[in-house]
């Protein structure tokens, strides 16, 4: 209903546009410059743009469609239409849920700095939890209508001024709240940039009120409860920027906002009101001494505070401090060297045990190198420190330190133009020791290695070849806990082959390969035993076949093969576990054609069909389409 009032409130001024000057055009007047527009040129100005989409994929169908209509009336008098819709339900589960959404706009420029506008804005979105049901199961809907005027200036010397103000009608209901009433908002802001110097500042304010008349129902749809809420905010922003001297750059920024959101808690059937306050300052500087040596360094305050009237529970009161730096050195040519390091503390108070800190240390380096034209090499290091410390250690069992160190090194290698190559490590280990002495049992130590390989080859028979290999290991030792140590180790080897057979046909075929096995890993005489408890080892193969018909027809055939099995090892005996087989088959057929720069369509059509034990019986043989569609007028 309201984007159909929305759509007749348009073609009304459209229809009046259009009375309008033919009637001038009878009585041999005309219109002011600013309103008129021909009649031959209607049309073409107009760009009216529709836009659909319908898919399907295995059980789950998805539509959207979309109007946008853009009218100018001369140089200064525009109208705007914008309406979408979505919706998505699943077969197998039985659920859907549709989302709509309409805005429109009217705005006339009276001159090149103020311009005022009408704006109306609705959405609907609801959900069908059984789709038996006929009616949704829960239903939400918003609209606003708005009234504003905007200021834009530009003065003489760098000064510059920005205003707004609005204001007018909103309306939302829920599946058993609705509320109604008025909201207004104002923002102000003003910008200094004096030509040829290098300072610059700004100073913004916006704040915005909603007066609302919120009821709740009950199962009987009755009102239960009935409330007058009041919600506004306000943000209030300065930023600050200038060159101390060539080369060196600071910038202030500082930030406040302020919220009281008051709504019915239908839990404890009584208004609730939320208050928040949030301030932030940071401080930033740069300097880039030449192209070989520059670094930057900044500090950030911040605060946030939350009330609740009702929920005393929900009460919280959060800073934050941290600095951070970073610098950059090109020690000689081909070579790159970068530093960083930040400290943060954060303090967060709860009504909870969870009161207290967190401090975070970090520092890392990473060194870049070339080796000629063909080669380059790089290593990089990361050392986090994290300490969380709470103030009520008897009650709370997560006080703990955590320490990480990683470290990894590259080494890309160009063997001719043709063949890339390429060689990685990481190593990383991390650290978690618990405060209190009932926890120590969880104190751990996680150590995790992994080396990778990869080649890339292009022949000129149109044929390319990739390969990557990855080994990695993960151990966990528990300090206090043995039994619960464990390894796990993985292997990956994963291959690409395209070859094009002509300009139109071409083959792709993969291969994955998965190993993992894993176990306890414990500590007996000095040294280190390794008990396998699982295994378990995959093959994933697919071809495609792709063939393109002229150009606007995509063919392409696809065969599938996966293969796992898994063992399980009982006093050092190998048994199967389980072997999962399954095949599938899948032939897609997509269309697409540009009629003219204004219009397309395409489509795309996909049957599926997969055998195995484990295969679902619902996608044994489904079928995937979708139809898309996009016309400007």
């Amino acid at each position: 209903m309201a984007r159909l009032v929305a759509f007749q409130f348009l073609l009304v001024l459209i229809g009046a546009g259009i009375f309008s000057r033919c009637a001038a055009q009878e009585e041999g007047g005309g219109l002011p410059d600013s309103l008129v527009v021909s009649h031959d040129r209607w049309y073409e100005a107009t760009h009216p743009s529709v836009e659909f989409k319908l898919s399907r994929e295995k059980d789950v169908t998805n539509w959207d469609a979309r109007i946008v209509l853009a009218q100018p009336f001369g140089k200064r008098f525009n109208v705007r239409l914008n309406a979408s819709l979505h919706s998505r339900s699943n077969s197998t589960l039985k659920r859907a849920d549709a989302n709509d959404g309409t805005t429109a706009s009217l705005s006339y420029d009276l001159n090149d700095d103020l311009s005022f506008s009408i704006n109306y804005n609705s959405s609907v979105l609801a959900n069908w939890y059984d789709l038996s049901g006929g009616a949704p199961d829960d239903r939400k809907k918003r609209g606003s209508f708005t009234v504003a005027t905007d200021l834009a200036k530009e003065f003489i010397g760098g000064m510059g001024v920005n205003v707004h103000i609005g204001g007018g009608a909103t309306q939302n209901s829920y599946t058993n709240l609705t509320n109604s009433g008025n909201q207004g908002d104002i923002g102000v802001s003003m910008t200094y940039n004096p030509p040829g110097s290098n300072f610059q500042a700004s100073a913004g304010y916006t704040g915005k009120h909603i007066f609302l008349t919120s009821q709740v129902a009950d199962s009987t749809g009755a009102v239960s409860l009935e409330t007058e809420d009041k919600t506004f905010s306000q943000n209030l922003t300065f930023n600050v920027g200038f060159d101390m001297f060539p080369g060196m750059r600071v910038a202030a920024n500082i930030r406040a906002n302020d919220e009281q959101k008051q709504r019915p808690d239908q839990i404890a059937d009584e208004q609730e009101t939320e208050l928040r306050k949030r301030r932030a300052v940071s401080m930033t500087s740069t300097y880039r001494l030449s192209d070989r040596f520059t670094w930057d360094a900044s500090v950030n305050l911040s605060r946030a505070k939350s009330r609740f009237a009702v929920r005393h529970d929900r009460n919280s009161d959060i800073n934050n401090a941290k600095m951070k730096g970073s610098m950059k050195i090109i020690p000689w040519a081909g070579s790159t060297l970068s530093l960083g390091g930040s400290w943060e503390v954060i303090r967060s108070v709860y009504v909870t045990p969870d009161t207290g800190n967190n401090i975070k240390k970090s520092a890392s380096m990473k060194y870049s190198q070339k080796l000629g034209p063909k080669a380059d090499i790089s290593f990089s290091a990361l050392s986090d420190l994290t300490v969380i410390a709470y103030d009520d250690k008897k009650v709370n069992p997560k006080d703990r330190d955590l320490l990480t160190n990683r470290y990894r090194l590259d080494f890309a290698y160009k063997l001719r133009p043709r063949i890339t190559l390429s060689l990685g490590a990481e190593l990383s280990d991390e650290t978690s020791v618990y405060t209190q002495s009932r926890q120590s049992g969880n104190n751990k130590d996680t150590d995790r290695y992994r080396l990778t390989g990869s080649y890339d080859i292009k022949t000129w028979k149109r044929v390319a070849l990739n390969q990557r290999y990855e080994i990695s290991s993960v151990f966990t030792d528990y300090h206090y806990d043995e039994p619960r140590s464990t390894l796990v180790r993985n292997s990956n080897i994963n291959t690409t082959v395209d070859v094009k057979i002509v300009r139109d046909l071409g083959i792709n075929v993969r291969h994955n390969y998965k190993y993992q096995d894993q176990g306890s890993y414990r500590r007996e005489g000095g040294e280190r035993l390794y008990g396998r408890a699982a295994a378990s080892e995959s093959h994933l193969l697919s071809i495609a076949l792709t063939y393109r018909i002229g150009r606007y027809v995509n063919v392409t055939i696809r065969q599938g093969f996966f293969n796992d099995t898994r063992w399980t090892y009982e006093n050092g005996l190998k048994e199967l576990d389980y072997v999962v087989r399954n095949t599938d088959i899948s032939g897609r057929l997509g269309f697409s054609y540009k009629l003219s720069d204004a219009s397309e369509f395409a489509f795309r059509i996909e049957h599926n069909r997969k055998e195995g034990d484990r295969v679902n019986e619902a996608f044994r043989s489904y079928w995937n389409a979708e139809i898309r569609a996009k016309h400007i007028f």
